[in-house]
C-alpha cells in the first residue's frame, strides 16, 4: 500500500514539490536506521531516489559504504 502510494507520488511530480529541509529531515532518520540502505532501495524502487538527490547513483558501493558506516558507528562490544 506504502509502495503504490510513493510511486503514484513520483508519477503525479508530487515528490518535485516536497521541501528540502522535509527530504533532509527523512534522509537523516533513514541514515540512523540499523539498516539504512532499505530506505534508499525503496526510494529507487519506487522511482524517488533520482528525484530527491539528482545526480545521486545508486550502486552496491553506496550500500556497502553505508553499511560500513552503521558498523563503525556500533560499540565494539557488538562488532
Amino acid at each position: 500500500e506504502t509502495f503504490i502510494y510513493c510511486q503514484e507520488m513520483v508519477a503525479n511530480g508530487e515528490v518535485d514539490h516536497l521541501i528540502a529541509e522535509r527530504v533532509w529531515q527523512e534522509l537523516a532518520k533513514a541514515l540512523m536506521q540499523a539498516k539504512p540502505a532499505r530506505s534508499f532501495e525503496f526510494l529507487l524502487e519506487v522511482g524517488a531516489l533520482e528525484r530527491v538527490l539528482t545526480g545521486f547513483v545508486w550502486t552496491d558501493e553506496a550500500a556497502a559504504a553505508i553499511a560500513l558506516a552503521v558498523q563503525k558507528r556500533l560499540p565494539q562490544h557488538l562488532r
